[in-house]
């Protein structure tokens, strides 16, 4: 999760990464990603945005996707699952300019 913080450019943003840590122990417990064809980099970067999102923190998904190494609408298609999954509601749409 460090790694991802210094890569997204959110260097003071602790919280962040407490946040998306919880988020991916409970998609751990919950979540088969291997069925929905997302490794551990991948959950990781979704449980990140879902956590600024949470927090309201700016976050680029097109940064976000470059570091998933999934196609847009896949990756898209697995955070949806992945916010479905661990019940979480309201948007969480990061992208700058979405309210």
């Amino acid at each position: 999760m460090k790694s991802l913080q210094l890569k997204f450019g959110l260097f003071d943003q602790l919280e962040v990464v407490r946040r998306a840590q919880e988020l991916l122990r409970l998609c751990n417990l919950h979540f088969d990603a291997p069925s929905f064809g997302m490794g551990e980099i991948c959950k990781s970067v979704l449980c990140f945005e879902l956590a600024c999102g949470e927090l309201q923190i700016s976050l680029h998904r097109q940064n976000a996707v470059y570091i998933s190494s999934m196609s847009e609408k896949a990756y898209v298609r697995s955070l949806t699952a992945m916010r479905n999954t661990l019940g979480l509601r309201g948007s969480t749409d990061s992208r700058p300019g979405k309210p």
